[in-house]
C-alpha cells in the first residue's frame, strides 16, 4: 500500500508541475461554463420533442443542472482525458525510469496499480471542475432549492465509472505493442465511439431519436444509461430526444421535469461497471514486460525515430574526386553540396512530417482525397482526426527522441524553433488538405477561406501546446473534444467550417487568433530560455 501511495504522489506531484496541467484545467472550466448555456438562448444540454413538433427542454433545477455536468464529464473525460493520462509507462520506458523501477522489488501489479490510481485521481481533479461550473450556472439560472443530493446523483452515476473506465484502458494501451505508439491515439477514438457508445446503445435496443427500451448491462461511460434514464423520467408520447450541447432554430420552451430516477437495480449495474475495468487492467499486468528488455519484442529491421533524426540530419563531409579514388569502395563518401536555408529547411521538417508518420500516412492520404471528391462530412471527419498522431507531436519531436541539440547545431535550420515548427507543419496541412480547402472553396470562396484557416489554425495551436507541454497529449485531447462538438452539430467548435451544417467562417479565424496567441506565447518562452 506504501508502494501504491507513493506512486500515486509522485505522478499527480509531476503532472501538477507540468506546464499542461493548467492550460487543460482552464481549457475543460470554460467549456464546462460553455456547456451549461442561458436558458433564454437556443441551445440546451437535453431537449425533447413532442408529437406537435415542439421542442422542450427543462427549467434549471438542481437536478438538471446536476445532469449537465454530469454528461460534459463523462463523455468529454472519456473520449478526450485518454489523451491527458496516456503514454505514463512508455515515458518511463523512454527515460529509462523503468529500468531503475525493474530493479526494485516493485510488483507488475503494484506498479501498473499505481498507474491506474493516479489516472484516476488526474481524472477526478478535472471533474470536479465541472461541478464547480454546474453550482455557478445554477446561482445564476436556478430555479427551486438546491438538493445536493439530487445534484451529485448523476455525477456519481455516470462519471467516477468512465473514469475508471479511461485510466484501466489507458494503462492497457500503454502496455500493449502497437497500441502504446501513436496509432493507438486514433484508434482510442473508434474504441470510444464504438465500444463505448454505439455498443451500449445497441445492447440497450436504440435507435435513431428513440432511446432503448432497457438499462444496458455494459455501459462504462453511462451514455446509454443516461438515455434510459431520461426516457424513463419523460412522457410516454415524446418524438424523440436529444443530448449534449444541442442548438436549435428557436429556443426551446423550459417546463419542470422531475429528474433522473434512480433505482437499485441501477446502482448495481454501475457498480458492476466499474467492476468490468478490472479485466483491461488484469490483461495489462499479463502483458506488461516489467521494463525486461528480453522480454521485449525486438525490431531490429527498422531504426526508431531517434536513429532516423540522426541520419537525416548527420554532417556530410564534402570528399574530392581524386581523393575518393584511393579510399576502397566500401568507405567511399557521397559528394554534397550543402546550400543551407531556411526554406529548405522547412520543407526538410515537412517532408520528416510525412516520412515519419508511420502507417498512419496512407490512410490520412485516401482520407484527404476523399474529403475532396465525397458530398457531406463523413470524409472531412475521418480526415482531421487521423491528423492526431501525425501533428500532435511535430513541436516535441526533438525534445521527445533527445536530438534537439543535434538537430539545432545544422546550418540552415531556422534560429526559432516555433517558427520553424509552425511554417513546417502549415505547409504538410496546407498541401495534404488542399482537396478539402478547393471543395469548399467552389462552394462558397468564404468558407474555403475560412478551411484555410482552420489548417492553419490547427497547425499553429498543435506547435503551441507542443512546444509549451513539451508533448502532443494535451493538444490530442483538447483537439478530439472540439472535432467531437464540431460532429455533432455545434457551430462554435468547427474550425474548419466542413463539419456542422451551420458553419460559421468567423469561428475559423476565431481559432486562428487563438493560434497565433499560443505560438506567440511560445516564442515569448522560447526567448527567455535562450538568455
Amino acid at each position: 500500500m506504501n508502494a501504491l501511495l507513493a506512486q500515486v504522489a509522485a505522478e499527480l506531484k509531476m503532472r501538477l508541475r507540468s506546464f499542461a496541467t493548467p492550460i487543460a484545467l482552464l481549457a475543460f472550466l470554460v467549456g464546462a461554463f460553455l456547456w451549461i448555456p442561458d436558458p433564454k438562448g437556443k441551445s440546451a444540454t437535453l431537449t425533447w420533442e413532442l408529437a406537435d413538433g415542439r421542442i422542450q427542454s427543462p427549467i434549471y433545477t438542481a437536478g438538471y443542472v446536476g445532469l449537465a455536468a454530469a454528461i460534459l464529464s463523462s463523455i468529454f473525460l472519456t473520449l478526450g482525458g485518454f489523451y491527458l493520462v496516456a503514454g505514463s509507462v512508455r515515458r518511463d520506458r523512454e527515460s529509462k525510469v523503468g529500468a531503475i523501477l525493474a530493479a526494485t522489488p516493485l510488483s507488475k501489479t503494484a506498479y501498473l496499480g499505481g498507474k491506474l490510481a493516479s489516472h484516476a485521481a488526474y481524472l477526478f481533479v478535472l471533474s470536479l471542475l465541472a461541478l464547480v461550473a454546474g453550482i455557478v450556472a445554477f446561482l445564476r439560472f436556478g430555479v427551486g432549492p438546491f438538493s445536493p443530493l439530487e445534484f451529485a446523483a448523476p455525477y456519481f452515476l455516470l462519471t467516477l465509472p468512465a473514469i475508471v473506465a479511461v485510466a484501466s484502458v489507458a494503462v492497457f494501451f500503454d502496455v500493449t505493442p502497437g497500441l502504446r505508439s501513436r496509432g493507438g491515439l486514433v484508434l482510442w477514438f473508434f474504441v470510444f465511439a464504438f465500444g463505448l457508445v454505439k455498443l451500449p446503445l445497441d445492447l440497450a435496443g436504440d435507435s435513431v431519436g428513440k432511446p432503448g427500451s432497457r438499462l444496458p448491462v455494459f455501459d462504462p461511460a453511462g451514455v446509454a444509461s443516461d438515455q434510459w434514464l431520461v426516457r424513463r423520467s419523460l412522457p410516454e408520447d415524446i418524438k424523440g430526444i436529444s443530448t449534449g450541447h444541442i442548438t436549435h432554430a428557436t429556443p426551446p420552451e423550459r417546463v419542470p421535469w422531475k429528474g433522473l430516477p434512480v433505482t437499485a437495480q441501477l446502482l448495481g449495474l454501475r457498480a458492476f461497471n466499474v467492476a468490468l475495468c478490472a479485466i483491461p487492467f488484469a490483461l495489462a499486468i499479463l502483458i506488461f514486460d516489467r521494463f525486461d528488455p528480453s522480454r521485449s519484442r525486438r525490431r531490429a529491421t527498422k531504426p526508431g525515430l531517434a536513429a532516423r533524426l540522426h541520419a537525416r540530419f548527420r554532417p556530410r563531409p564534402i570528399v574530392d574526386d581524386a581523393a575518393a579514388g584511393d579510399l576502397p569502395r566500401a568507405v567511399r563518401l557521397t559528394p554534397v553540396a550543402p546550400r543551407p536555408s531556411a526554406a529548405r529547411a522547412v520543407a526538410a521538417e515537412a517532408r520528416l512530417i510525412w516520412e515519419s508518420a508511420s502507417w498512419i500516412k496512407w490512410p490520412l492520404a485516401l482520407a484527404a482525397l476523399l474529403a475532396g471528391l465525397l458530398p457531406g462530412n463523413a470524409a472531412p471527419a475521418v480526415f482531421l482526426v487521423l491528423l492526431i498522431p501525425v501533428v500532435s507531436e511535430v513541436a516535441a519531436r526533438e525534445d521527445l527522441a533527445g536530438t534537439r541539440a543535434l538537430v539545432f547545431s545544422q546550418p540552415g535550420v531556422p534560429a526559432s524553433a516555433v517558427l520553424w515548427k509552425a511554417a513546417a507543419l502549415a505547409l504538410f496541412l496546407l498541401a495534404l488538405g488542399a482537396p478539402l480547402v478547393v471543395r469548399t472553396f467552389l462552394a462558397s470562396p468564404v468558407r474555403g477561406l475560412a478551411c484555410a484557416a482552420g489548417l492553419l489554425a490547427v497547425a499553429l495551436l498543435a506547435v503551441g501546446f507542443g512546444s509549451l507541454t513539451r508533448g502532443g497529449k494535451l493538444f490530442s485531447g483538447l483537439y478530439v473534444a472540439v472535432w467531437y462538438m464540431a460532429l455533432s452539430g455545434s457551430a462554435e467548435a468547427d474550425f474548419t467550417g466542413a463539419l456542422s451544417k451551420g458553419a460559421v467562417p468567423l469561428y475559423s479565424l476565431a481559432y486562428l487568433g487563438l493560434g497565433f496567441v499560443l505560438a506567440g506565447a511560445s516564442m515569448a518562452r522560447e526567448r527567455l530560455q535562450a538568455t
